[in-house]
């Protein structure tokens, strides 16, 4: 390696951006033959966050935009991991930065930019067609789930269209995209993840919550509807705080999504939360339509009835297995 580039990744990991600078514009200054996996001095100002040394060796066009260094790493990733937009832009604007890359730690750029909301940045590397919205990270994370859960919402219909984006992937967490979508009521977004049919309506995260519940407990009348047409978004499911779609969307005076919710079959009617309310509670407190009530109670003396049928059912199996052994 040459004095001046061996000066210069000196003068770089030591944050002096003055020598750096000096040193790319002397004129005897070359780029030498980068063993593979070794940072250049383009990476290590990536890595190390002097955007104004970045910007000059992008500009002078002497460093090897596409070299991958130490864990894998190349200039573009570190970039994106780093947050530093106009360096990354840069850098795909060559068209040499492999925005294809995997680094040691199974991060792409594209997920980076995503996980530290660089919406522009995302944007781009998608209409690269070479970003690889379908990787996923090793905790089940990939670039439309980060775009998902971070808001991002023309980052998060842009991956969708390109047909690649694993809208069925699950987290360790047991999240997936849509239920992010539903969290922060992206609506757009939501709807069309729920067309693509591979969105897993049904799926549970760790805290027991689904879509469903979610779409219902931020008040999206559209996502809630668009779920239920599914026939896989379980009303029946039970969430940590013992709460259900039927007890929400009563507590959120959704007459119409209560109705729909009755007619499933599956709502749990009768059911009360850890707070003791129901979803007949619920009804009463906000002065609900008289059909609702009506069906809530018809849908209530039914389980009623259902449960007494049960027990009788028992009673008589007990006795008659009592009569069998005498």
């Amino acid at each position: 390696m040459s004095s001046l580039y061996s000066d210069l990744i000196v003068s770089i990991k030591n944050g002096d951006s003055k020598t750096a600078l000096s040193i790319i514009k002397n004129e005897n200054y070359t780029i030498p033959n980068i063993k593979k996996r070794d940072n250049t001095a383009l990476i290590w100002a990536c890595k190390l966050m002097l955007d104004d040394v970045a910007l000059e060796l992008i500009k002078e066009e002497k460093e090897t935009i596409n070299h991958i260094g130490v864990n894998g790493n190349t200039a573009l990733n570190w970039a994106c991991y780093n947050n530093m937009e106009n360096i990354a832009l840069k850098l795909i604007d060559t068209g040499k930065s492999r925005p294809d890359n995997i680094n040691n730690y199974k991060f792409t750029s594209l997920i980076y930019s995503c996980k530290n909301k660089m919406e522009k940045v995302a944007l781009t590397l998608i209409d690269t067609g070479k970003s690889r919205p379908e990787h996923v990270w090793r905790n089940g994370w990939n670039a439309l789930i980060w775009a998902c859960s971070n808001n991002m919402e023309k980052v998060a219909l842009k991956l969708i269209e390109t047909g690649k984006s694993r809208p069925e992937q699950v987290t360790s967490d047991k999240d997936t995209a849509l239920i992010w979508a539903c969290v922060n009521k992206m609506e757009k977004v939501a709807l069309k993840l729920i067309d693509t049919g591979k969105s897993r309506p049904e799926q549970v995260t760790n805290k027991k919550n689904n879509a469903l519940t979610w779409s219902i407990g931020e008040n999206q009348k559209k996502i809630t509807l668009k779920l239920l047409s599914t026939g896989k978004s379980h009303p029946e499911q039970i969430t940590d705080n013992e709460t259900t779609a039927l007890i929400k969307s009563c507590k959120n005076k959704m007459t119409d999504i209560s109705l729909k919710l009755l007619n499933t079959c599956n709502s749990m009617p009768s059911h009360e939360n850890k707070f003791g309310f129901t979803a007949l509670y619920w009804v009463n407190k906000n002065n609900l339509s008289s059909k609702l009530k009506t069906k809530l109670l018809e849908m209530l003396d039914k389980c009623k009835k259902r449960k007494t049928k049960k027990r009788t059912t028992f009673k008589k199996r007990k006795t008659m297995r009592r009569r069998g052994n005498h």
